[in-house]
């Protein structure tokens, strides 16, 4: 009990340290997704998205939602698009005095994948996760950001078996804080 009570005191002392601003931000992205299946094959789509953090002001903890849609056309009339839609958990770490910060998040997320090959198309809706770490550079209330994450997407065809797949999102954007 001891240790947990020192614990505590040392974690709520460093807050203000690690804090991260008040409040919301919202912000765009753009970047690329590395799509590699179970297969092996890795494809690379360009994305675009949009995320909205939150954070209570004294906290490094916040919430992230975010959206983002990539697709690509292939030879001939085929075409590939995904939309991830993420929530995620985010820790904040903010130097003191310094304009840039960093911060690394995990969550679950549903990926909505659309494929066409001509006049047919399927479209399906799979469950993952994904991980990701970032920096931001702050300008008063507007900020830009660089990311790379980690996901896995569990999916499952009836007719094939698991096609489960890995997605590293690669991206940068610019946030506003509100």
């Amino acid at each position: 009990m001891k240790k947990f009570a020192v614990c505590l005191v040392l974690l709520l002392a460093s807050m203000p340290l690690l804090a991260i601003g008040t409040g919301i931000g919202i912000g765009l992205t753009g970047g690329i997704e590395m799509m590699v299946p179970d297969s092996g094959d890795s494809e690379t789509y360009p994305a675009i998205g949009a995320v909205v953090d939150f954070s209570l002001p004294g906290m490094p903890i916040g919430l992230r939602g975010g959206g983002e849609y990539a697709w690509k056309s292939f030879e001939g009339d085929v075409s590939s698009s995904v939309i991830f839609i993420l929530l995620a958990g985010q820790y904040n770490i903010v130097l003191p005095g310094a304009p840039m910060n960093f911060y690394i998040g995990a969550g679950p997320e549903i990926a909505m994948s659309s494929y066409s090959v001509g006049e047919i198309s399927n479209t399906e809706t799979d469950f993952g996760v994904l991980g990701y770490v970032g920096a931001n550079y702050n300008m008063g209330g507007m900020g830009i950001f660089a990311e790379v994450g980690y996901g896995m997407i569990f999916a499952e065809d009836e007719t094939t078996g698991a096609l489960n797949y890995t997605h590293i999102p690669m991206r940068g954007g610019i946030k506003i804080s509100l």
